[in-house]
């Protein structure tokens, strides 16, 4: 059985419904996926949440702490959001910034 949007606990999308993809916490106290709200679900600081990727850009805000939208993202990323190859896949004036 596929997980739906904010369910989870997913290692990949293939784990997620149709549209959605995996939402990899990366922080103990991440408030979680995009498009989903903690005032109606409990989340576990250790799991990863399925959400609805926005093909119009990338959900969410700039953000202080790395974000994992996913290899090859179907929107520009915010700051800190990746997994970037080039500064195309970045928001605005953003570059992308590949670890070695």
């Amino acid at each position: 059985c596929l997980l739906q949007k904010c369910q989870g606990n997913c290692d990949t999308d293939k784990d997620c419904g149709y549209g959605l993809s995996c939402y990899y916490r990366s922080y103990a106290g991440d408030l979680g996926p995009p498009g989903c709200s903690d005032e109606y679900i409990q989340f576990d600081d250790e799991w990863n949440y399925c959400y609805e990727v926005n093909d119009g850009g990338c959900t969410g805000t700039d953000s202080d702490y790395l974000v994992d939208i996913g290899k090859d993202p179907p929107c520009t990323l915010h700051n800190c959001q990746g997994d970037c190859n080039t500064d195309d896949d970045c928001r605005d004036e953003l570059q992308c910034f590949q670890r070695s």
